[in-house]
């Protein structure tokens, strides 16, 4: 038995015996030996399960050099084994027990399985739009697949032309912008689910890309991205609105919140009364956003100017409903869910606008970018705007070390914020959270099955 340092070129360089065998051994890997015949190398593990009274067990990896095991791949197999023998392992068998394990999961697991798998990891991790997620690639995906296909019998031209036809899919008289990229990525995310679990050898969108796009189509992608903020002149033309006859109640509550807050549209549609926190002697009233429903992961304490607190009392909800903007009651469990279909509710909110003299296309999301760009013409530091928005520091030391929560810096913004709202609407005998008509205020209040929660939702709030 030879000692040498092993490196592809010293194995390559080792002398083929003419008979019999030669043994090298590298002294920094335990049992890793290459083992010279007439015409052939190979990679030999040698161990003892038991200590040194027990027989030596020689376990073949398989050909040395360039066309066989490589090195590095010898030394992991050898690491392996010396742990399963300092456990008392049979390296063998628990070889064995994995790739049995692999080829059952490959030979078993179907498409439906692994959207199950899958989503029971993604509930683990606590992934936010996990039922979104699964929603679309069950649709899109699985259903018309087939639950029993093989994952690994899926090819990429299949999923190239899914997402074509999901540009047409039935009700959509044209894909949502970023819909089909969104299920590309979760499809991406599906195979690279499969792929770790052993269940295919590649993932069949590695490498896809879309197509390269146009100086023009870049142009107008920026341009669309870039969005628009309302100017002071035109915040009340869209606050108004909301007060139409036409437009839903709740919805032109929840578009003023939008605007007052600059929230998230999903996470303020998914907030509860149940994260409401009253004034306290030291801290105005709270919204606080729990960290498993934000973005970026981390609790979102939001402080409630007067105007939020006006909005969240003129709110008709059923009393055993958890939902600060209640929408329609679900179809699964007959509750009332949260106020969801933006781009049915939005449509005569844009019109009523229009109406007032709001030039120009708009999103709920320009809400978000009004209520920051005016926020520093308010004289409020960058660093509580970036916080009153919950946005993550480029620098990610930041956080690690600036431990301010900015509470009193949020409520003077937010204060200051809704003052500007106040006296850009507020005109002779109006009242700027936007009363409704004598009639549809009538209609709201003859409603015998909603009304407020009193000491457990925004009218205990109320001051």
């Amino acid at each position: 038995m030879r000692y040498i340092v092993f490196t592809e070129a010293r194995i390559a360089a080792l002398p083929l015996p003419v008979q019999g065998e030669e043994n090298y051994r590298d002294p920094g890997v335990p049992g890793l030996s290459v083992r010279c015949r007439p015409g052939s190398k190979s990679y030999i593990v040698r161990y003892r399960l038991g200590g040194r009274s027990s027989p030596l067990v020689r376990l073949t990896l398989g050909v040395a050099g360039s066309r066989g095991v490589p090195l590095g791949e010898a030394k992991k197999i050898a690491t392996r084994v010396a742990a399963n023998v300092a456990h008392g392992r049979d390296p063998q068998a628990a070889e064995k027990a994995a790739a049995e394990a692999a080829k059952t999961a490959k030979r078993r697991m179907t498409l439906g399985d692994l959207l199950s798998a899958h989503e029971s990891e993604l509930h683990a991790r606590n992934v936010v739009d996990a039922k979104t997620m699964v929603r679309m690639l069950q649709r899109d995906l699985v259903d018309v697949l087939g639950a029993k296909r093989d994952p690994a019998s899926i090819t990429l031209q299949e999923l190239v032309r899914l997402r074509r036809v999901r540009d047409g899919v039935p009700g959509l008289v044209s894909p949502r912008a970023g819909s089909v990229p969104i299920f590309k990525s979760r499809v991406y995310g599906l195979f690279e689910d499969a792929l770790r679990r052993g269940v295919i050898s590649v993932n069949p969108l590695g490498g896809h890309r879309a197509q390269r796009r146009s100086r023009a189509e870049l142009i107008e992608a920026a341009e669309r991205k870039t969005g628009r903020a309302l100017s002071m002149g035109e915040v009340p033309l869209v606050w108004l609105a909301c007060s139409d006859p036409g437009v839903n109640p709740t919805f032109g509550l929840y578009v003023q919140m939008l605007l007052l807050l600059g929230a998230r549209r999903a996470e303020l549609a998914a907030a509860k009364q149940s994260w409401l926190r009253a004034a306290t002697p030291t801290s105005p009233p709270l919204l606080v956003f729990p960290a498993a429903s934000v973005k970026n992961g981390v609790e979102h304490v939001v402080p409630l100017p007067q105007l939020a607190l006006n909005i969240l009392s003129r709110i008709q909800r059923p009393a055993f409903s958890d939902c600060l903007f209640p929408g329609r009651r679900s179809r699964l469990t007959g509750k009332p869910a949260a106020i969801s279909g933006w781009s049915k509710l939005v449509v005569p909110l844009r019109r009523a606008a229009a109406a007032r003299g709001l030039e120009g296309t708009w999103t709920l999301h320009d809400l978000r970018r009004t209520a920051r760009s005016a926020w520093p013409a308010l004289g409020v530091n960058e660093d509580v705007c970036e916080a009153l928005l919950n946005h993550t520091p480029a620098n990610a030391l930041i956080p690690l070390y600036d431990k301010r929560n900015f509470a009193a810096e949020k409520a003077r913004a937010l204060n200051l914020w809704a003052a500007a709202i106040e006296s850009a609407i507020v005109g002779p005998g109006e009242a700027a959270d936007g009363p409704r008509s004598s009639a549809e205020g009538a209609k709201a209040g003859g409603r015998a099955n909603m009304q407020h929660v009193a000491g457990n939702g925004p009218s205990g709030l109320v001051q």
